[in-house]
Parts: C-alpha cells; sequence; structure tokens
C-alpha cells in the first residue's frame, strides 16, 4: 500500500500561506486568494485562511491586518529588522595587558622606622 501525501505537494497550508505572504510583500494577502479552484498557489482551497494566520502568527511570524480587500482583511508580513552586528572591538579601550606578578608585589617595600625599632 503506498502512502499518498495529505498536503498538495507535500506542502502545509502554513508553508503555502507564508510564501504568499513573501511573494506579496506590502501588497499583502487575502482570503479569497486561496478560495476557489483557482487559488493564488494553484493547489486546494484553503477554507481555515484566518486560522492558518493565527498559527504563523503563534509560531513567531510578524504578520499584521492591514485594511480590507474583496471586503476580507489583507494580512501583510513585516519583515524582521535586520540583525545589528555590534562593532568590532577598539583595542585601545580594551583592558589593559595584565603582568604576572600580582600588583601588590610589585609595590615598593614598606619603609622601616629605625627610631621606633620596626621590625616590620
Amino acid at each position: 500500500m503506498s502512502q499518498a501525501s495529505p498536503r498538495p505537494g507535500g506542502r502545509t497550508q502554513k508553508a503555502r500561506i507564508l510564501r504568499a505572504l513573501e511573494r506579496a510583500g506590502a501588497r499583502g494577502v487575502d482570503r479569497t486568494q486561496f478560495l476557489g479552484p483557482d487559488t493564488a498557489d494553484g493547489f486546494p482551497p484553503i477554507l481555515q485562511f484566518a486560522g492558518r494566520v493565527a498559527e504563523l502568527k503563534a509560531d513567531g511570524h510578524r504578520i499584521e491586518a492591514h485594511g480590507r480587500r474583496h471586503r476580507c482583511v489583507v494580512y501583510r508580513l513585516i519583515a524582521d529588522p535586520p540583525a545589528q552586528q555590534p562593532a568590532p572591538a577598539d583595542p585601545s579601550l580594551s583592558e589593559p595587558a595584565r603582568s604576572a606578578t600580582p600588583l601588590f608585589e610589585a609595590a615598593p617595600p614598606v619603609p622601616r622606622c629605625a627610631v621606633l625599632g620596626d621590625d616590620r
């Protein structure tokens, strides 16, 4: 018995919507693009479009509802801002190099008081 993929082309509905959102950019995507026989990606209709969008949001994708088209909410994928790389460390601002000898061993010896017979 051969197992047929339950997903068209091996793609999940969430993956199909995410791909459409990425391609649409600022224009956005609405549910009418995934209804009826002529869907945006040529696969079967997605009847629970808003539910799949909510799942994508729960997965961490930044998606906003932006206006209406054909009396349906238009969704847009908000691109994450590029991660800022930390500036290279300036060697002049780094901690001074430490010597192998501790600080107190490098200090001059404490003067002795000959008058009081201090033997320190």
